[in-house]
Parts: structure tokens; C-alpha cells; sequence
């Protein structure tokens, strides 16, 4: 289903219509924003896989945009997973982000950017190059600030840009947190997810100290927690009494819910899967706690992506 466009800016959700999206695959040339704005720029970070972490990302980019926020999420993993979330397929995409950071002077972000089947809402697609990254920038200066330097070229066209970390601390991590204005740990409430996290932390502070100094963390997104279970809740009270961490885990929590499975499996929000389930109750609160970290941005007279060749996708996975 498609997100109804009209919503406010108050932090309302579009309730989903039942109309199928409005795709047709050509490229546009569209006005550049009407005026320059500081949007946030979100990276969504856990080395650990399984954690929840894209299913975040793909879950709180579709609530913002049905809120009429402007949103962007850039797909730094090499599985693709966010891309394919969202509705794109991999094999209708000509360029990816992984152009842009290999060769810069050739591709710009705005250039590989595509528009998702939801209103307000575009991508920076993965792909499975991206796991070449590495070691084929390995010897080239200013590797760590490229994605940086691209994101520099747009931000002012959305509110939200969310970058989908890879599940290392590698240099694509790197790379997304010195180019964000700040961090949303996504921690499954699992014992084995406190051990990655105070290296996670430890990460953080040292590109916070060598790299971006402006980098906060502004959250911490517990995933798959079980209200019935002793040790979710243990973990959850250990987290909150982390000194760098204390007053910033979020008051909602993800419960487990297999609905966010199978929204996963049909590649699309949860939200545009079942409106009343536990998930999308979740993902809505927790959407609307991130949004209210900042102050409520001015209502635009049109949603302005960026002024290049952005392509619209057309995919069976994001219909109903």
C-alpha cells in the first residue's frame, strides 16, 4: 500500500490507503530545493548482525516519510537488505552508492539516487561491491570522508538522511559515522549484545576524537524485546547504566513480533503489512521519539528531492 501524501507536519502518520503507488520507470529533472536547510543525519550502527538494526532502518524511514518528512536512506551493507526493504530491485538499478565512493569524481549521490514506491522517501541503493570497499580503497587518501563529501551535495534536500551500517567496524562504519551528525545504536535485548557494545562506544569515541567531533549519540533502539522474559529486562536496566548511555535508550521499546517478519519477507514496511500489529505500534512511537529530538521543521509547499536525474522504480514487492 502507499502512504497517503497529505499528512502534517505535527508528527501524524499517514494511514495507509489501499491505493497501490504511483511508479513508472523513467528518469527526472526536478527544481532544487527551495531553500537550503540542515537535515539529520542518522547512522543506524551495530557491528553485530541480527540485531534488528536494517529492519530499523527500514521501519523508522517509512514512518518519518508517511509523516511528510522528506527522507533519504543511503544502503552501506553489501547484502542490500534496506534496498530490497523498501521495494527496489536490485536488478533495475543502474548506479549505486558503491560508485560514488569508488569513484567520486565520476558519481555523485545525487546521481544514484532512486525514488522508493512511498511517498517522501528515496534511496542510495547497496550492493554486493560494497564488499570490495575496503580493499580497493585501501591506499587512497581521504577514503574515510567520502561518503562525507557526498552527502554534503544533498543534505539540504531532505529532513532525514539514515545510513544502514554494514555488520563490522570497518571502513564503510567509519565511513557513515563521519559523515553523520549523530548515532542510533540499534541493541538486541540479548546478553550477547552487550559484549560488541562497549567496542561499538569505543568506535564512536575515536572518530568522535580523530574524525567528527560533532558525531553525538543521539539514541539507543532496543530490538527484539520479550516483556514476558526476567533477563530482556536486565539487559535494558545494564544499558541504561552505561555513563555514556544514561537518559539516551529510548522510552519505546521493539517487542518481538513476527509480523516484522513477514513484512521483511515481502520486502516492505511493516506499517504497509498490518497497521495494528505490535511492530508497527513500536516502529510508530519510536519514529515520533526521533523526530521530536529536533525542533519541527517548516512545512514545505512541495517535497523537493535532489536537482538531478532521480529514477523512479517500479516493483511488485512494494504493491498490494
Amino acid at each position: 500500500m502507499a502512504p497517503a501524501s497529505k499528512s502534517k507536519r505535527s508528527g501524524a502518520v499517514a494511514k495507509p490507503t489501499g491505493r497501490k503507488p504511483k511508479t513508472a520507470v523513467r528518469s527526472l529533472r526536478l527544481k532544487p530545493a527551495e531553500a537550503p536547510k540542515t537535515s539529520r543525519i542518522i547512522a543506524i550502527c551495530n557491528q553485530k548482525g541480527g540485531c534488528g538494526k536494517t529492519t530499523s532502518v527500514i521501519n523508522i524511514a517509512a514512518t518519518l516519510a508517511a509523516m511528510n518528512q522528506r527522507v533519504l536512506v543511503i544502503d552501506l551493507d553489501s547484502q542490500c537488505n534496506a534496498t530490497q526493504g523498501l521495494g527496489i530491485e536490485l536488478n533495475e538499478i543502474e548506479e549505486t552508492i558503491c560508485d560514488v565512493l569508488l569513484d567520486p569524481k565520476a558519481h555523485s549521490l545525487a546521481d544514484v539516487i532512486v525514488e522508493s514506491p512511498y511517498a517522501n522517501l528515496h534511496i542510495a541503493p547497496g550492493s554486493i561491491e560494497l564488499s570490495e570497499y575496503e580493499s580497493r580503497a585501501a591506499n587512497e587518501i581521504g577514503r574515510e570522508n567520502r561518503l562525507k563529501k557526498a552527502i554534503l551535495q544533498i543534505r539540504e534536500h531532505y529532513d532525514f538522511v539514515l545510513i544502514d551500517t554494514p555488520p563490522s567496524l570497518g571502513l564503510l562504519s567509519v565511513n557513515a559515522l563521519n559523515a553523520a551528525s549523530e548515532v542510533q545504536i540499534a541493541m538486541q535485548s540479548h546478553p550477547f549484545a552487550l559484549d560488541g557494545l562497549h567496542l561499538l562506544l569505543e568506535t564512536i569515541e575515536l572518530v568522535q576524537e580523530e574524525l567528527n567531533p560533532e558525531l553525538k549519540i543521539s539514541g539507543v533502539i532496543v530490538t527484539m524485546f520479550d516483556p514476558r522474559t526476567k533477563i530482556s529486562r536486565e539487559i535494558v536496566d545494564e544499558v541504561c547504566q552505561i555513563a555514556t548511555l544514561k537518559g539516551r535508550v529510548h522510552k519505546t521499546v521493539i517487542r518481538q513480533n513476527v509480523k516484522l517478519t513477514e513484512a521483511s519477507r515481502l520486502r516492505k514496511p511493516v506499517m504497509y503489512y498490518d497497521d495494528q500489529c505490535s511492530g508497527t505500534e513500536d516502529y510508530v512511537q519510536i519514529s515520533r521519539e526521533i523526530a521530536a529530538q529536533s525542533k519541527a521543521a517548516p512545512a514545505h509547499t512541495k517535497a523537493q528531492p535532489p536537482a538531478s536525474k532521480i529514477k523512479k522504480q517500479t516493483s511488485k514487492n512494494a504493491r498490494t
